[in-house]
Order: structure tokens, then C-alpha cells, then sequence
């Protein structure tokens, strides 16, 4: 068995080198967070089947505001009816400090075979107000992509967001070559502390109650919010009989992802 300090140190070598590390049986979720590191790190523009880079790279994540909730991973009433789940993505390049909220999910890449496959809808480079869009992506002004509303490169995107901003903008497709773009663009926001925030991906909402079903790869937290992440690894297993790690995030530091058997409230 791996004693802390050498965990710790082979963690560092599989990153810089990565390659995988020897992980034991009874810590799991070390294994997890090397995979999550090692797309965080991963910037490739697209998949190797060319699809969008959210199918095979960087890390997809939900904030969950009512951890209370014994079924928090199902889409809300509102999300339903508006044809929308908010998600954040999270890599190298995207350049943010800051989450949408200190507690929630984290999906595995949406390539991957899953009981349940998930489909993106739009994507935002900014926070986009959502709840109060077209289902979801389009506005009155802007009812269709922005590649067919005439911004197509970084000047016109410029142009078009300092009218519009994050909240009454046009939304991208996610096609590898938009939702690159909706990832370059984020170093050229027209106040540029507006990189430190969080995107927004919006996901078709899933069936009710499948837990067991859903790609999901771990929660988080960060800051204070470990006590809700507890909450919800509590239900999750009390739903599933299924262990699933709790990881902190802090965008800050390198690594990005962190796990500890303390933050836990029961170990696999």
C-alpha cells in the first residue's frame, strides 16, 4: 500500500509525465483525480473523431444550489420546461479562478459510453442568463447560433458583445469549431476580468430518477462548500449502494483537483 507521501509524489510524475500511477484498491479516488487533471491539462481544440473537445477533454461540472435535495441530480421542473440543464467547463485554456457555486457535479466526458448519453445544446462563453432565454440559447434579437447571425471571428464577436452582452448574446453551436471558439474568444472579452467567471454549456434535460444511470464521475467542492458535497454524497449512495468520490477544486493552484478519505463520509 502507497503511504501519503508517496501517493502524493507518484500523483505528481503520472501528471508531468502522464502516465498512469499505481493507485490501491482502497483509494479510488486518487485515480479519479488524475484523470480529471489529466483533461484539465488537455487542450486539444477537437476529439480524435473530430467532434467538439467537451466529448473527450477538459472537465464538465454543474453547481447544485439545494444539496438538501435527496434527488439533486435531477433536472428541475424549470429545466424541463425550458429544455435546459446549466453546466460549466473547466480547462487549461479557459482561463477561470471562479465556479458558479462551491458544491456539484462532475461528468465524464460525454464521448464515452454511458446508460444515459447526454447532449449539449448551446454554449455560452460567459454566464448567459439561461433561464430566461429561448429555451435555453436563443433570445428574441438572436434566435439562431452566432455563426448565422453574422459573428463569425474575433472582431465580429467583439462588436457584437460589447452590444449584447453575456446575458441578451447570441449563443454558439457545439461543433468542435464553435465550441473551440466559444473557448478563444474568453481571452478577448471587452473587460477582461470577465475571464476570472465561469462559462455556461447548456445539456438536454435527462429522465428523472436514474442516478445509477448518469455519467457521473464525481462531486466537488470548493471553498466551504465540503458539508454540502457530504450531503449529496450521502444520497447519492444511499440511492445508488454505489461509492462516488468528493473532490476540491481550487482553479488557483496546480494541481486543480484534490482528493482526501477525510472529506468523505465513507470510504469505499
Amino acid at each position: 500500500m502507497l503511504t501519503p507521501s508517496l501517493r502524493y509524489l507518484c500523483l505528481l510524475v503520472a501528471l508531468s509525465l502522464q502516465i498512469p500511477c499505481a493507485i490501491s484498491a482502497d483509494d479510488p479516488g486518487r485515480s479519479v483525480v488524475l484523470r480529471l487533471q489529466q483533461r484539465f491539462d488537455d487542450i486539444g481544440p477537437e476529439c480524435a473523431n473530430r467532434s467538439a473537445a467537451i466529448n473527450c477533454n477538459g472537465v464538465i461540472i454543474r453547481a447544485i444550489r439545494d444539496a438538501s435535495n435527496p434527488a439533486f441530480w435531477n433536472p428541475s421542473p424549470e429545466n424541463v420546461e425550458r429544455k435546459g440543464v446549466s453546466f460549466s467547463y473547466i480547462r487549461k485554456d479557459v482561463g477561470n479562478e471562479r465556479l458558479a457555486g462551491d458544491a456539484g457535479l462532475i461528468m465524464a466526458p460525454l464521448g464515452e459510453p454511458s446508460e444515459q448519453p447526454l447532449t449539449v445544446r448551446c454554449v455560452f462563453p460567459l454566464n448567459a442568463g439561461t433561464d430566461s432565454r429561448i429555451e435555453s440559447c436563443g433570445t428574441e434579437a438572436f434566435p439562431l447560433p452566432c455563426h448565422l447571425s453574422g459573428v463569425v471571428d474575433i472582431p465580429s464577436w467583439q462588436a457584437h458583445f460589447a452590444e449584447y452582452p453575456g446575458t441578451t448574446s447570441c449563443y454558439f453551436e457545439p461543433t468542435a469549431r464553435w465550441f473551440q471558439f466559444s473557448i478563444e474568444v474568453r481571452q478577448h472579452f471587452p473587460i477582461p476580468d470577465h475571464r476570472r467567471f465561469w462559462n455556461e454549456i447548456v445539456i438536454e434535460p435527462w429522465p428523472q430518477d436514474i442516478p445509477e444511470k448518469l455519467p457521473l464521475e464525481a462531486l466537488y467542492y470548493s471553498g466551504e462548500g465540503l458539508e454540502r458535497a457530504r450531503q449529496m454524497q450521502g444520497s447519492f449512495m444511499a440511492a445508488t449502494g454505489k461509492f462516488i468520490p468528493i473532490v476540491r477544486i481550487d482553479l488557483t493552484r496546480t494541481p486543480v483537483f484534490y482528493y482526501e478519505p477525510r472529506d468523505q463520509i465513507k470510504h469505499p
